[in-house]
C-alpha cells in the first residue's frame, strides 16, 4: 500500500542539530497531518520495513539517511571532542606501502559527520601511555555500509605509528576523534568556480574523499561543483586510488563534472606548466594542494608567478614538517 497524507508544512530555515544529523540535508520540513489514506496499485510490493521496493520509489529519498540514523548522530555528537573506541573492521592495499583501513565506532554509537579533506586523530592505546597520529579521511563525508557511516583512512609505511597500522588484522582496536580541519571543499554547484586538486604521493587521501563527495552530490542534487585531480605519482606500483578515480570520473552526473589526470614522474617528468595548460581551460579556479612540502613549494611557486593565480585563491595542507611559504605580491 501507498500512504498518502494531506496537511500543513512549514520550513525551519535557521540551521539546527537535526538537519546537521542528516547527511547532506540543507533545512527541515514539519508536516502537520490533517488527512491520510491508503492506496496502492496492485503491482506494489514492500519491504519489512514497509516501504516500496526500489523501482516504486526515488533512489534520492535514501540519499540523507534516516530518523533512525539522525537520532543515534545527535547523540554521538555529544563525544565530539572525546575519544572513542574504533574497530578495523577491513584493511585493504591500494599501492606499494600504502593500506587503506575501514573503521567503525565500537561503543554503540555511530561515526559523527565530516567534510571531505578533513583529518581525525588515532590513538594506539598502550602501556606507554598512547601514540597519537592524525590522518585524513579518504573516504567520502556520505560512504556508508548498511546505512553506517564509516570511516577509511589510508597510510604510507613511512614512520613508527604507520608500521604499527600496517602490522594490524582486521579487528584491532584503535581510540579515535571526531575529524576536523579546515582544509576541505565545498561541492556546492551554487559556486561558480571550478576546484582544481593538485595532489602527490599520500596526499591524494584528501582529493579523494573530495573526488567521492562531489560525485554523490552530483547525483543527490542534480549537479555539483566541477571538480578537476592531478595527481603526481612516481610509477603505477606508487599510484594508489588510480582505478578508484578512473571509475568516479566515468561515474558523474553530468559529463566533465570530475576531470582525473594522472602524472607519473617517472615516465614524463615533473609536474610543469604545460601539463596544467593542457586539462584547464580558460576559466577562474580555486586550487587545492597537498603532498610533499617540496611539492607544494613548487606547485605553488608555479601557480603564483607562471599563472599569476592569487594567493588567496590557492589552499594546501602540506604531509611534512615545512610549511608552505607564500607570497603577497
Amino acid at each position: 500500500r501507498l500512504l498518502q497524507l494531506t496537511g500543513t508544512a512549514e520550513v525551519e530555515w535557521a540551521p539546527t542539530d537535526e538537519v546537521e544529523a542528516f547527511a547532506g540535508a540543507q533545512r527541515l520540513w514539519r508536516f502537520t497531518l490533517q488527512k491520510g489514506f491508503w492506496t496502492a496499485p496492485a503491482n506494489v510490493r514492500f519491504d519489512d520495513a514497509g516501504r516500496a521496493e526500489s523501482t516504486f520509489y526515488s533512489p534520492v529519498t535514501v540519499l540523507t539517511g534516516t530518523w533512525a540514523a539522525a537520532d543515534a548522530a545527535m547523540r554521538a555528537k555529544q563525544k565530539r571532542a572525546a575519544w572513542r573506541p574504533f574497530r578495523v573492521a577491513k584493511i585493504v592495499d591500494e599501492a606499494t606501502d600504502i593500506k587503506s583501513f575501514y573503521l567503525k565506532p565500537a561503543d554503540g554509537d555511530v561515526a559523527l559527520p565530516f567534510e571531505a579533506g578533513q583529518y581525525l586523530t588515532l590513538r594506539f592505546d598502550d602501556d606507554d601511555g598512547g601514540l597519537t597520529r592524525t590522518y585524513t579521511v579518504s573516504s567520502g563525508p556520505n560512504d556508508d555500509e548498511h546505512g553506517a557511516l564509516y570511516y577509511r583512512i589510508s597510510v604510507k609505511k613511512i614512520g613508527v605509528a604507520s608500521r604499527r597500522l600496517h602490522a594490524m588484522r582486521p579487528g584491532a582496536a584503535l581510540a579515535v576523534k571526531a575529524p576536523t580541519g579546515t582544509f576541505w571543499l565545498d561541492t556546492s554547484s551554487k559556486i561558480d568556480r571550478p576546484a582544481v586538486l593538485i595532489v602527490a604521493g599520500i596526499g591524494v587521501t584528501p582529493a579523494v574523499a573530495m573526488a567521492r563527495h562531489a560525485v554523490r552530490e552530483g547525483h543527490r542534487m542534480r549537479g555539483a561543483r566541477r571538480v578537476v585531480v592531478v595527481y603526481v605519482a612516481r610509477d603505477a606500483p606508487s599510484r594508489a586510488f588510480h582505478d578508484e578515480l578512473t571509475t568516479l570520473a566515468a561515474t558523474t552526473y553530468k559529463p566533465d563534472m570530475l576531470t582525473y589526470v594522472s602524472i607519473l614522474t617517472s615516465l614524463h617528468g615533473r609536474l610543469a606548466k604545460r601539463d596544467l595548460q593542457d586539462v584547464l581551460r580558460i576559466d577562474d579556479y580555486e586550487f587545492f594542494l597537498c603532498g610533499p612540502p617540496a611539492f607544494m613549494q613548487a606547485t605553488y611557486d608555479m601557480l603564483r608567478d607562471e599563472f599569476r593565480i592569487r594567493d588567496d585563491r590557492i589552499f594546501a595542507e602540506a604531509f611534512g614538517p615545512a610549511a608552505l611559504t607564500r607570497s603577497s605580491a
